[in-house]
């Protein structure tokens, strides 16, 4: 579990670096076992991002932001 909210904080610093707080995420894509990630600008939808993440459901779509006392405790 640690290694994951690892990864998560350090995809939340990478989206803060890009003026972004938003990510769409698409399971077991480009294979089973990996994750491809978009990082979101303020307004865009994820299939203006990639044509893969076309249709992918709201729920695939996070607030970084959520996570941030998690990864204040991590530092």
């Amino acid at each position: 579990m640690g290694a994951s909210f690892f990864i998560l904080c350090r995809l939340r610093q990478l989206a803060q670096l890009r003026g972004s707080r938003h990510i769409a995420k698409l399971e077991d894509q480009p294979k089973r076992g990996q994750m491809l990630v978009a990082f979101l600008r303020p307004g865009e939808s994820p299939g203006q991002v990639a044509l893969e993440l076309q249709g992918v459901t709201p729920d695939a779509v996070l607030d970084l932001e959520q996570f941030a006392e998690i990864c204040a405790s991590m530092k």
